[in-house]
Order: structure tokens, then sequence, then C-alpha cells
């Protein structure tokens, strides 16, 4: 036997089954099916096969009885959790309106206050009042000068029929209406201004400053500046 075992028989494991496959001749086929009887008989009473048996019964009982368990606290987590989230869900979208209506009063108090300033002739900062303007809003580049102070030009009259003087918060523009109001921005500073006279007659500027609109925007010389139509 122990011959056959080690020249015909080579043993094949798969899972918790083992089978033994001969590679002897043909004629060995009486032999091979008794020595397959006594191997499943002894494997049948064998103490090893049935320890084997009960430790792997035990084992998914085992699991088994600790997967409950698991699977109750995961399901408790996950439901404290959805909670959670629910309760904070709930305060962010409570006090959304709130806050949103808060902020729009902020930002419509400040505009309405610079909307304020800028029709009683003065400079607001540039860069808090375009924070309030919608996105569509366009500012075109232009250069520009001053007339009416040292140029004998103060008191003279306008094309609209009013006068330049130290007050007045008018400009000169080549094309643009006369009456129309545009905002100037220079140097962190917005004003409002009104086309009062016509020019300048120069190449490459736009827009001539009266003394009062020059002031408020710390201009002098000659420069660039943003404007645009209201």
């Amino acid at each position: 036997m122990g011959i056959v075992c080690s020249q015909f028989l080579k043993p094949q494991v798969r899972g918790l089954q083992v089978k033994f496959a001969f590679t002897g001749p043909p004629h060995t086929f009486a032999l091979r099916t008794r020595f397959r009887v006594a191997f499943l008989t002894i494997m049948k009473h064998s103490n090893a096969a049935r320890l084997i048996a009960t430790l792997g019964i035990a084992g998914v009982m085992a699991f088994g009885s600790l997967n409950a368990p698991m699977a109750a606290l995961a399901d408790e987590q996950d439901s404290q959790s959805a909670q959670d989230t629910s309760g904070l869900v709930t305060a962010v979208t409570r006090d959304l309106p709130g806050q949103l209506m808060g902020k729009v009063n902020q930002i419509t108090e400040q505009q309405c206050s610079m909307e304020s300033l800028l029709a009683a002739g003065s400079a607001v900062d540039a860069d808090a009042y375009r924070a309030t303007l919608p996105d569509s809003v366009s500012w075109k580049s232009c250069g520009v000068s001053t007339y009416g102070l040292g140029d004998g030009l103060m008191g003279s009259n306008c094309s609209d029929g009013s006068k330049v003087t130290t007050t007045s918060m008018g400009v000169a523009h080549k094309t643009l209406p006369l009456g129309a109001s545009i905002q100037i921005s220079y140097n962190g500073k917005v004003v409002n201004a009104t086309v009062r006279d016509r020019g300048p007659f120069v190449a490459g500027r736009d827009i001539d400053l009266q003394p009062a609109v020059a002031s408020a925007l710390g201009f002098s010389g000659v420069g660039k500046v943003e404007y645009r139509v209201l």
C-alpha cells in the first residue's frame, strides 16, 4: 500500500475536502477503489474529522452571535449620525433667511448712504461703491483734463447755458447728450457729474473736468479715469 501511495496517489486539497487522484496505469483500478473506500471509512470514524466539523460549526455560530450586536451598533450609530445631520441642516435653513435679509439690508443701507453723498456732490470710496453694483455694470477708460482754473474760463458759459463755477459738478464731453449724468472713478474715489459742456477738442481726451469735480477726485493735470453713464 505504501508503494502504491507513493507512486500512484497524489492528494488534492479543496477547502475542507481532501481528494486523491490516482495516476497509475489502468490495471490498478481495483487497488485504487479499495484504497478510496478504506480512506473514506477512516475519515468517517476519525476523531480528527469530528473535531474539525465541530470547530467549523462552532465558528459559524460564534460569528453569527457576534455579527448581530455589531450590526445593531452600526445601525444605532447611523441613526444618531442622521439625527445630528438633520438637526444641523434644520438650524442652518432656519437661520439662513434672516442672515440673507440682514445682509441685503446692510448692503441697501450702505448703497443708499453712498448714493446720497454722490447726489450731494461728494466723493465716495470706489471699491465699496462698486461692490454694491451688479456685475453687469461696465466702466470705460478714457483720457481727461481739467478746465476752469488758470485758463480764463472760470465764469464762462457752458453749452447748456450754465456757468463754470468753483462748486459746479460739471464736465465737458464730445458726444454724450447735455444733461447726461455720469460717474467718474479715479484714485479710489467715485463722484457723480453732469455733462454741461462740449470738449475737450484734443486727441486722446474725452472728458474735461470742471474744478469741483477735479477737486473731489483729487485729480489735476492730464490723465486717465474710468466712467460710466447713469
